[in-house]
């Protein structure tokens, strides 16, 4: 077996076993490690093999540098491994989260554990690029990964999972014959830095997304899986958001009551998400808990399916206002920031200040967009936007629509299209929350004020 047939093997079967955060998931971590350390002695022992001049048809030289390089790699995947070692021992101890305050401190461990595995696929990848007779890659993505994915729903701010894909041109060039791995092969979704402001866009519009799916469910007697996913998007953003603190108290920045104030508003939406994921796993396992009496079917279970839509409820309303919570407190560490470490980062400047003030709301989840009789209609909550603003923004790629995916204006309505940021309209309201209160309250001196709440379908298309 070929050394990048065996890293492959090595991968393909990591691909198939995942880690989770119990005591199932730290079997698989030292499975892993001792399949990553018996590669690096094999790929050792084969380097030294390629190194002998005394051996007739040893490879070239050039073979075992490549070689080397990989085995590197792969120790520094085994030492990530070993490190994701004491979160995975916290969260598999007996009792180490049974109640919602000990889940909630387990947060911090899940995100360890998620920062070390997301290491680990780098290393990997950079050793298969190495096996390959290439540089180690440069992690980067075209797009955002949403927290919650919804069946049949494009999302704008998708990041694709990175894999170590191999280039079109010749391979007779390289050390060892060369295959490309599939997209089934893919490891690790791996996040591209990000600042702490855009960060905490993401995330706002991450919660917008979710909000939109727990407000559009429609309840059945066979909705126990979907309200296992959403279960798991709440608690993946209750983690998402306690990673956006950390990314703020890297900034060492001065401890003031605006900082303050802000880091404490975004833990309380980490406990709130939190929250909501407890909800609605109890909502899915009572609505797939077995009838308590033989025979006995989901009809003749009276007030159960009101009971879940109570739970179910009562989650969404948690994390109702997480997305312009979010919003606002990179409004405040942003000013924080600009205080502290004064800048020099302009608006993007072919915007204007109407413009701005839409992507401002469509930061905060406030934007959607109905049709009716052939015209378009625009729903805002803070600030009139326009139809042909939301075009601009489109046309510039700042803005994309999810259609048919907010809640509706009124029971029993059509769905209207949610207009979320894409990864350059997130880039433009960072940008723009960065600079000086001086230069912000320029940029948005002339913005519209908001229509009378009477007027629910303001923007009319012109």
């Amino acid at each position: 077996m070929e050394p990048y047939e065996a890293l492959d093997a090595v991968i393909t079967d990591i691909s198939d076993h995942r880690i989770t955060g119990d005591d199932s998931g730290l079997f698989t971590a030292i499975r892993h490690i001792d399949l990553l350390c018996h590669l690096t002695a094999l790929i050792a022992a084969d380097t030294e093999y390629r190194l002998a001049p005394d051996r007739p048809g040893a490879p070239a030289w050039s073979s075992a540098d490549a070689l080397a390089q990989a085995a590197s790699h792969i120790g520094r995947a085994v030492a990530h491994y070993t490190q994701a070692l004491a979160p995975l021992v916290a969260l598999a101890k007996p009792g180490a989260q049974d109640t919602i305050q000990k889940k909630f401190h387990a947060i911090d461990h899940h995100s360890r554990l998620r920062v070390h595995l997301d290491d680990a696929g780098q290393a990997l990848a950079a050793a298969r690029a190495c096996l390959a007779g290439r540089p180690p890659p440069r992690f980067s993505a075209q797009a955002r990964t949403a927290p919650c994915d919804r069946p049949g729903r494009a999302d704008p701010l998708r990041r694709a999972p990175f894999a170590v894909h191999v280039p079109a041109h010749s391979t007779e060039d390289l050390p060892f014959p060369m295959t490309t791995p599939s997209v089934g092969a893919l490891l690790f979704d791996v996040p591209a830095p990000l600042t702490p402001i855009e960060r905490l866009l993401v995330l706002a519009d991450h919660y917008t997304h979710h909000n939109d799916a727990i407000d559009t469910f429609r309840l059945s007697s066979s909705s126990g899986p979907d309200l296992g996913t959403y279960a798991d998007s709440a608690q993946r953003l209750a983690h998402e958001t306690l990673a956006a603190v950390k990314a703020v108290q890297d900034q060492q920045l001065y401890e003031s009551r605006e900082l303050i104030d802000a880091v404490v508003r975004l833990k309380q939406l980490a406990y709130l998400s939190n929250e909501a994921a407890c909800h609605l796993t109890n909502a899915r396992e009572a609505l797939t808990a077995p009838p308590a009496a033989a025979g006995s079917t989901e009809g003749e279970r009276p007030g159960v399916l009101e009971q879940v839509g109570r739970q179910v409820r009562l989650a969404g309303e948690l994390t109702a206002l997480a997305p312009q919570a979010a919003v606002e407190s990179a409004d405040r560490i942003a000013r924080e920031m600009h205080r502290r470490r004064p800048s020099t980062g302009m608006a993007v400047q072919e915007l204007n200040a109407v413009q701005h003030s839409a992507l401002q709301e469509v930061a905060r989840g406030h934007i959607r967009v109905s049709e009716s009789l052939g015209r378009q209609y625009v729903h805002s909550r803070d600030v009139r936007v326009l139809i042909s603003t939301l075009r601009s923004l489109e046309a510039k790629d700042l803005i994309a629509r999810e259609p048919k995916s907010a809640p509706p204006a009124y029971t029993g309505g059509p769905l209207p299209d949610r207009v979320r940021l894409t990864s350059r309209g997130t880039a433009a309201v960072a940008a723009f929350i960065e600079l000086s209160p001086a230069a912000r309250a320029k940029a948005t001196a002339t913005a519209r004020p908001a229509q009378p709440a009477l007027n629910t379908a303001s923007g009319r298309a012109r």
